[in-house]
């Protein structure tokens, strides 16, 4: 019986340590160290290109009424520089998180989290044309 309790107490003792609480933020962090902006749980955010990824989103949800000849707000983006521009002013990012008391942007409903992980990202890595 004694031989019990001590095996019991091994494995409980294995068990126990193995056990520990993981916070949701240094998961994410975890799964994005490669340079990314921590996004939701299956959301690639590393290596988001200009090309590949940003142009193709804004030119679905945002070009028709930011571009030239019909800028609202006097925001253009329909080229490179003026998307670099806005991203470096914090505005891109912004209107997509509703920051600061800026519009949420597109105005058709706001973009999924993995999106909006994948746009910082790329902000966060210099807007680099890609």
């Amino acid at each position: 019986m004694k031989f019990y309790k001590i095996i019991l107490s091994l494995l409980l003792g294995v068990a126990l340590t193995g056990c520990f609480y993981d916070n949701k933020e240094d998961l994410l962090t975890e799964m994005n160290e490669g340079g990314g902006v921590p996004g939701p749980i299956g959301c690639e955010t590393d290596s988001i290109s200009y090309s590949g990824f940003i142009q193709p989103l804004l030119n679905s949800n945002c070009r028709s009424c930011h571009r030239q000849g019909s800028a609202n707000a006097g925001i253009r983006l329909d080229t490179y520089a003026f998307v670099q521009a806005t991203a470096r002013t914090g505005q891109l990012v912004g209107v997509m998180k509703r920051r600061d008391g800026l519009p949420l942007m597109p105005p058709s409903g706001a973009l999924d989290d993995c999106t909006i992980a994948q746009v910082e990202s790329w902000v966060k890595a210099g807007a680099l044309e890609n």
